[in-house]
Parts: C-alpha cells; sequence; structure tokens
C-alpha cells in the first residue's frame, strides 16, 4: 500500500505550529524555569549536564507544572 501526503495546512494555520509564536500558558513559572534551567546548566557544567539531561529535565519540569498550578490558581483568584 502506497504511503500518501496529508492535504496542505489551510492558509494562517501553519502560524499556530510555528515554534517562534508560542506562548506559554504560565509565563511566570516558564520564565523561572528557563532561569532555572540555564543556572543548573551554569552551575553542573555542560557534560554532566548533558549526561544527566533527562533526569533534570524532568524534575525542572515538575517544580515547573507545580508553579504553572500556583500561578493558574492566583490568575484565577484574581479574575
Amino acid at each position: 500500500r502506497p504511503c500518501r501526503a496529508l492535504p496542505a495546512l489551510p492558509a494562517g494555520v501553519e502560524a499556530l505550529f510555528d515554534p517562534a509564536q508560542f506562548s506559554p500558558v504560565c509565563t511566570i513559572s516558564d520564565s523561572i524555569y528557563r532561569a532555572t534551567q540555564q543556572t543548573v546548566l551554569l552551575v553542573v557544567g555542560s557534560q554532566t549536564y548533558q549526561d544527566y539531561a533527562p533526569l533534570i529535565a524532568g524534575a525542572l519540569l515538575r517544580v515547573r507544572l507545580e508553579l504553572c498550578i500556583v500561578e493558574s490558581f492566583a490568575t484565577e483568584a484574581v479574575l
């Protein structure tokens, strides 16, 4: 059975999937995540960071998720 290509997306829809246009829902927790990610990289060094990347990413993402929950709760409470 030959493989068929998917149909082209309608105009404007491609912009929704452009990584440059990504806007996180939890901006504060995302900023903290990015800053912490860079701090960990500086503290442990690039080789150690690469060796333990899944462990580090998992821990940082869990913290980001918890912060996002708190941030969302605070945002909803204000509204």
